[in-house]
């Protein structure tokens, strides 16, 4: 959040946090500033280009679905990853 460049945020297995985190992260993805306790409030310099990943071990809230843009990736068959390690 202090980057003042471009940059990328890859948050890594959303599925793996519980709900009141993934709210939490909604929030401060949607205003881009983060109030903690005996240090104030950090604002983001600029808004990065946000990546979130899922193992789909849980499922994601609605709220956090809705706005995003979801790209499945399918695990290739067992063929496939033969080929392509040749």
């Amino acid at each position: 959040m202090q980057y003042e460049k471009p940059c990328v945020l890859l948050i890594d297995e959303l599925d793996k946090v519980n709900q009141a985190f993934e709210a939490l992260l909604l929030e401060l993805l949607s205003v881009w500033q983060l109030s903690i306790p005996k240090l104030g409030t950090i604002k983001a310099r600029s808004i990065p280009f946000v990546v979130l990943t899922s193992n789909e071990e849980r499922r994601i809230g609605d709220p956090c679905v809705g706005a995003v843009f979801t790209f499945v990736l399918n695990t290739p068959p067992r063929s496939e990853k033969q080929r392509l390690l040749r």
